[in-house]
């Protein structure tokens, strides 16, 4: 953060507001978990991205 300010330093409180205003948690990482992947998952997998694949359908476009 100091980098990015014309400061040479930053007291700990002022890091925190910071943080806090900002609502960043940098302690937090967001990621998927994948206990085990076996041929099963790969097949959903597989099953969604062919999903994805298809053209899309007009009249389901019209309901939303």
């Amino acid at each position: 953060m100091v980098r990015l300010t014309s400061h040479e330093s930053l007291s700990r409180d002022t890091l925190r507001r910071r943080l806090a205003e900002n609502d960043l948690k940098p302690w937090r990482r967001r990621m998927w978990c994948v206990p085990k992947i076996d041929a099963e998952y790969v097949a959903r997998i597989e099953d969604v991205l062919d999903l994805y694949a298809e053209p899309s359908d007009a009249s389901a476009r019209d309901l939303l």
